[in-house]
């Protein structure tokens, strides 16, 4: 890396450090004006590489710099051990232009039998702010960070992401007096569910956390306000499922006695 690459390399992780502190690692923030072309990638095994776009919508020149981590959402980018490579890692776009990223897999063996999750990252770092005229106050900036999820699929798994949001099994789990909705997944995918409620006695009690189910795991999402006592069967589950394109379909799942 050229000297000037590495001072603008500190530059970012500088203004990383302050977009962590500042958004608290906000994805889908609106602040910015580059844009990915989807809400997650998909990295079949198969394939040796794949590719993701960015698009400038601001009126001028955008600095951005990318990077893959493992789900430590703090970890510094030069810290970062993983399986994949991205480039350019720094790049520089035009106003209305657009930047195809390459994200290569390195070889280092990950399991076959399910998939591996990872989260490529987007900080978009603003222009140096001109000075109107006398102004001599402070100048707050800021830089934005995008950050989605990767999934890396395996080949030759069983069955699809399709057919294993139609097999997850839902529960409710008690713990006192909190109640809350259990999803197992014995499928090799990662499930992503999106806006989970229960509705009781004609009101609706939404679920708390980010909605991704592990393969061949579970996750338990606490439901706001929902009694210990309320009748099983008088309980309707509602959810949305989030496919490879980021698209999300109602289903209505049936509890489990």
């Amino acid at each position: 890396m050229s000297y000037r690459n590495k001072s603008v390399a500190q530059r970012l992780t500088v203004l990383l450090a302050l977009c962590v502190c500042w958004l608290g690692v906000n994805p889908g923030a609106a602040f910015g004006g580059v844009t990915i072309s989807g809400t997650r990638v998909v990295f079949p095994a198969q394939n040796r590489e794949t590719s993701i776009k960015l698009t400038n919508n601001n009126d001028t020149p955008a600095l951005v710099q990318v990077w893959i981590d493992r789900g430590v959402a703090k970890d510094k980018p030069d810290t970062i051990n993983v399986p994949f490579t991205v480039t350019p890692p720094l790049a520089r776009i035009e106003p209305e232009k657009g930047q195809v990223l390459r994200i290569i897999y390195t070889g280092e063996p990950l399991p076959n039998d399910r998939e591996s999750i990872f989260y490529f990252n987007v900080l978009e770092v603003p222009p140096k702010a001109k000075r109107q005229d006398g102004d001599k106050g402070n100048i707050l900036q800021f830089a934005v960070r995008t950050r989605i999820k990767l999934f890396y699929r395996p080949q030759g798994l069983k069955s699809s992401p399709e057919d294993a949001v139609k097999q997850l099994k839902w529960s409710l789990v008690h713990d006192g007096g909190h109640v809350s909705v259990k999803v197992t997944n014995d499928a090799p995918y990662y499930i992503s569910l999106g806006n989970i409620n229960a509705v009781a006695a004609g009101h609706a009690h939404k679920a708390e956390g980010n909605g991704l189910v592990p393969p061949f795991g579970a996750a338990e999402f606490p439901l706001d306000g929902l009694s210990g006592n309320s009748p099983l069967g008088d309980i309707k589950l509602n959810a949305q499922a989030i496919n490879d394109y980021g698209a999300y379909a109602d289903i209505h799942p049936t509890l489990e006695q």
